[in-house]
């Protein structure tokens, strides 16, 4: 299993594929230089596979690359 984590700053959120499926995502609102997370989801057929984990992971990773805060 390989997941990707990308941000989709249209929709304001960092999204999770899992062998190219979506497989959930955490939305944000920026606040300036800070991001806000306001909600995260993930897929019930992912439940307990470390998607989520995976996908916070990626997106703190990051935010904190381009020194971003959140």
């Amino acid at each position: 299993m390989s997941f990707l984590v990308e941000e989709n700053a249209a929709k304001r959120r960092f999204e999770i594929l899992v062998d190219d499926a979506l497989a959930g995502f955490t939305a944000y609102t920026p606040r300036g230089e800070t991001l806000v997370f306001t909600h995260t989801e993930v897929d019930d057929r992912f439940q307990g596979q470390g998607v989520g984990a995976a996908l916070v992971r990626g997106a703190l990773d990051q935010v904190r690359a381009r020194g971003g805060r959140v």
